[in-house]
């Protein structure tokens, strides 16, 4: 996994289900749960802005933007901010483009407390030059914008929403004694803007260049102050973006200790608007198959409805196994057999296919489906 290689077992267990990414996010830099009706500016900022969050053991945070090129080809951006396993304010950053037929240009950077910084008036997260290394990134509810820069290239995206910024309803839980989890949508639906800037190889093999690509893109943060592995056991994550609009989906199941109650919202885009959105979903999945080396079986339907209004209802179906994850890969005999004691986190991608009806609109699409389990 990812920061295997900066924090020490059997802590670094924790990180592991970190790097998922399927965590809530706090839209405001305090450790309040509650979403808003209305943003601003402010409410966009890292939760790592707070002291409070600072200072939490339990504090981890995602940003990742998902975008498609115009003509084939795909943009990913992920921060991901943690305290867990003693990381202590540990920054990790990957920003890609991939154009269709072209290999991936990739930058990657990791940053520990005091070599990054973050403000609290907007969505912001600055690494200075570093021996040739920086990143950038700037959010307002108008745009966002993220540069990355390493000795081989220059990586400039940019997000301008056509759907402003919201917490989806149902994207927040109040587990008590002060342990929250939350989601923003930075940007449900947005046009994306790409300069691939590649540098010049100092032995003159290869010249300097410049691309420039548009497409569409789907932005999301996600804080919480508590460990995925004590949180959940299981996640669902539905996501398709494209010029037509957003269809967005996620569940989680909290663990036994918090009830063992699944938990999901749904939003859907289209025209730039929003024309569905549900935050009180029941989620249940079918058509199991069973992986043998995880021991999980995997659901290939997943059915959901508005528990607030039963005209709102759709389903979710596999269509092709995309991609397994083991997340405990890499870690010797015993440290997995430590890790394991707390969780076994498999991750599973497919490429689906979904359909959602609305009172008298119907809506169907493709994209992906990720299911994640823990125990």
């Amino acid at each position: 996994m990812p920061l295997f290689d900066v924090v020490s077992f059997p802590a670094r267990v924790a990180v592991v289900v970190l790097t998922f990414g399927l965590l809530a996010a706090c839209a405001s830099t305090g450790s309040g749960m509650s979403a808003k009706s209305a943003l601003s500016d402010a409410d966009l900022a890292l939760g790592a802005a707070s002291k409070d969050n600072r200072t939490s053991g339990g504090f981890n945070e995602t940003v990742r933007i998902r975008g498609m090129l115009d003509g084939g080809g795909s943009v990913y951006g992920r921060l991901i901010i943690t305290n867990l396993a003693t990381a202590n304010q540990l920054a990790r950053v990957r920003l890609s483009v991939s154009p269709a037929g072209k290999p991936t240009t990739a930058i990657n950077l990791r940053r520990k407390k005091g070599t990054w910084s973050a403000s609290a008036d907007k969505l912001a997260f600055k690494a200075p030059d570093r021996k040739g290394s920086s990143v950038d990134l700037q959010g307002t509810m108008d745009a966002l914008t993220w540069t990355a820069e390493n000795h081989i290239a220059r990586i400039t995206v940019t997000l301008t929403p056509t759907v402003k910024p919201m917490d989806p309803p149902g994207g927040a839980a109040d587990f008590g004694n002060g342990k929250f989890f939350r989601t923003t949508l930075l940007a449900p639906h947005a046009k994306l803007a790409v300069k691939l800037v590649t540098k010049a190889k100092p032995d003159g093999s290869t010249t300097a260049s410049e691309q420039s690509f548009t497409g569409w893109a789907y932005a999301e943060k996600r804080t919480s102050n508590l460990a995925p592995y004590l949180m959940a056991r299981r996640f669902i994550d539905v996501r398709e973006y494209d010029a037509n609009g957003t269809f967005a989906l996620s569940m989680f199941q909290r663990s036994p200790n918090f009830g063992g109650k699944r938990q999901g919202w749904m939003v859907c885009v289209r025209d730039g608007n929003v024309v569905v959105q549900a935050g009180q979903l029941s989620v249940k999945t079918e058509q199991a198959t069973p992986h043998a080396e995880s021991g999980y079986s995997v659901p290939q339907l997943v059915r959901f409805e508005d528990k607030n209004d039963p005209t709102v209802k759709g389903v979710v179906k596999a269509t092709k196994l995309a991609r397994v994850y083991d997340d405990l890969r890499g870690l010797s005999k015993l440290e997995r057999v430590i890790a394991e004691r707390f969780a076994k986190p498999w991750t599973f991608r497919h490429e689906a296919a979904w359909a959602l009806r609305a009172g008298d609109k119907k809506m169907s699409g493709g994209g992906s489906y990720s299911y994640n389990q823990l125990k």
